[in-house]
Parts: structure tokens; C-alpha cells; sequence
């Protein structure tokens, strides 16, 4: 298993450099408008609005892993 998890990795790289290449050539192309970096209250504002979010993975396995719930309960609960 652990190979085929490694038999994805080039491929994956391959296609990261061949979309960003894409966003590159198409943004000097169309001439894209460019937005103002982002101030870090912005950034901090983002990050708390996403957290719980971001842990529904850890939530998740921690359930299952504790015995609270089972897969098939951990499904529904992602729902």
C-alpha cells in the first residue's frame, strides 16, 4: 500500500507544475487584475473562520480511534 501511495507522488508533482504553469502563462497573457496582499488581521480572521474545518479530520479519527464512534458512524457525523 505504502507503494502505490508513492507511485502517486510524481505524478502529482507533474500535474502541480503543469496547472501552475497554466495560471502563469494565462495571467501574463489576459493581463489579470491583481489583488492587495492580504493584511494579517485578514489572514487571522480567515484562519479562525476555517479551524474547525481544518480539524474535522483529527475530530474524525479521534473518534473512531477512541471508540466513540465507528467508520460508519464517523461518515455520518462528517456529513
Amino acid at each position: 500500500v505504502g507503494g502505490l501511495f508513492l507511485g502517486g507522488v510524481l505524478p502529482g508533482l507533474l500535474i502541480t507544475v503543469a496547472l501552475m504553469s497554466v495560471v502563469v502563462w494565462c495571467r501574463g497573457r489576459l493581463n489579470l487584475p491583481r489583488e492587495p496582499f492580504p493584511t494579517w488581521a485578514r489572514i487571522t480572521r480567515s484562519f479562525l473562520d476555517a479551524i474547525l474545518p481544518i480539524l474535522t479530520p483529527v475530530i474524525l479519527l479521534g473518534c473512531i480511534w477512541s471508540g466513540v464512534v465507528t467508520p460508519t458512524e464517523a461518515a455520518a457525523v462528517a456529513v
